[in-house]
């Protein structure tokens, strides 16, 4: 009797024919892993450079903040708030003085011109300028207020206030900008 025959038939190797794939699936997951990276890389730039303006833009704040509590110290200060500059615009001995409506009666707006030493009090070397306007003169404050103001001698019958309108300008190292406007009143009677 004769024996079947077999027939013996060799497979190609499995890990061969997968050989090709792990290489195109490793090359994939570094490229998605690369796209990854350098999207975390930019987005970090950009929030760096945020927090950087940011900063400034505080800085310019502090700065502008300082140049009205300057201001209105001055305003406060002995007789500043009756000073001739109030009354009549001299740039050469007042430049920072701005009498009642002077501002919007020649179209200036402290908010766009250009600062300097013709119109503005500079501190700290320019980093912080201020002016300040007369808004009206000798006035009788509405609400609460008309209670009866107490001068610095401790009087009360005075009930007048002059209103200014302090405005300054912060500029920070990087050349931001920030302009804070206050509205400051001073006993009108002392």
């Amino acid at each position: 009797m004769t024996q079947p025959q077999m027939t013996i038939r060799i497979a190609p190797e499995p890990r061969r024919r997968q050989a090709g794939f792990s290489l195109i699936t490793a090359v994939v997951l570094v490229l998605m892993v690369t796209i990854v990276g350098l999207s975390a890389m930019s987005t970090s730039r950009t929030q760096m450079q945020a927090s950087g303006n940011a900063q400034y833009q505080v800085a310019a704040l502090h700065e502008a903040d300082r140049g009205v509590a300057t201001g209105e110290t001055w305003l406060r200060d002995g007789t500043n708030s009756k000073n001739g500059g109030f009354t009549t615009r001299n740039a050469n001995t007042t430049p920072a003085l701005f009498p009642k409506d002077f501002l919007s009666t020649n179209s200036l707006s402290p908010l766009t011109w250009t600062w300097a030493d013709t119109n503005s009090v500079s501190l700290n070397s320019g980093v912080s300028r201020y002016l300040v306007e007369q808004v009206a003169a000798s006035v009788m404050p509405v609400g609460e207020s008309q209670r009866g103001l107490v001068d610095p001698e401790g009087n009360t019958d005075c009930k007048n206030v002059n209103v200014f309108r302090v405005t300054a300008r912060g500029t920070s190292v990087a050349g931001a900008s920030r302009t804070v406007q206050t509205v400051f009143s001073v006993d009108a009677c002392s």
